[in-house]
């Protein structure tokens, strides 16, 4: 079943997709972009060296875009897992993985819908942010953590 978010993402204009091997990207260039899904294995470590596909989400969808795809892979990921316990399961699902995928563009969105339902998006946080602003005195404590989320945004510019 392709969801809505796919069909945003597999529409978009072939011009902006460029193949680019693994570790090619520097930092700077990886903000802000979406990888195609079949390029989180590679991502993640799981190979070397692998082609794999980037779509710049500045200029080439508009935030309201990035935001459609975004609440569209949420509510997937919400249904799917909300009733679930374990942590793994939840982070491993496709539309997790995804919005993972959506880079730094994803963040803002993250936070707001980490504000309003909740949901482990630590683990999508740090993954794109490469921070962890949650103290080892904190781990585990759902509300210490969202705060120092929050304040990680806050500091950073995104109204939270």
């Amino acid at each position: 079943m392709v969801t809505q978010a796919e069909t945003q993402i597999n529409t978009a204009p072939s011009s902006i997709w460029q193949e680019r091997p693994f570790g090619s990207l520097s930092p700077r260039e990886l903000r802000g972009v979406l990888v195609s899904y079949e390029s989180l294995p590679f991502l993640f470590g799981v190979f070397s060296v692998a082609p794999f596909r980037v779509l710049s989400a500045q200029g080439a969808l508009g935030s309201d875009t990035i935001g459609r795809i975004f609440a569209a892979l949420a509510d997937e990921w919400h249904d799917a897992t909300d009733i679930l316990s374990s942590p793994t399961k939840k982070i491993v699902h496709p539309a997790y993985l995804r919005i993972i995928s959506m880079g730094q563009a994803a963040i803002p969105y993250i936070l707001q819908d980490l504000k309003q339902r909740g949901g482990d998006w630590y683990t999508a946080l740090r993954a794109i942010t490469g921070e962890s602003p949650v103290p080892p005195e904190a781990q585990g404590d759902v509300e210490q953590m969202d705060y120092a989320w929050f304040e990680w945004g806050r500091w950073h510019g995104y109204a939270v």
